[in-house]
């Protein structure tokens, strides 16, 4: 993957952290957050960056992570 392609997933990637800080919380239906998360996931296996550090380090919890607290 070119720098180019990398610019583009990084930019999928940080615009779905801001779709969750501004809907985090409205609510969504369980489909829906599952499907981010996995988007989530893709993306930072692309970019090859620890999934787990990456929602820690945001912020970003789903259902699972509020439940297991």
């Amino acid at each position: 993957m070119n720098s180019s392609e990398k610019v583009a997933v990084f930019h999928k990637l940080s615009e779905l952290v801001n779709l969750y800080s501004e809907s985090r919380d409205l609510p969504i239906n369980e489909g829906a957050n599952n499907s981010f998360f996995e988007e989530v996931e893709r993306y930072c296996a692309i970019l090859d960056l620890d999934y787990s550090t990456f929602k820690k380090t945001f912020g970003l919890m789903d259902w699972r992570d509020m439940w297991n607290k």
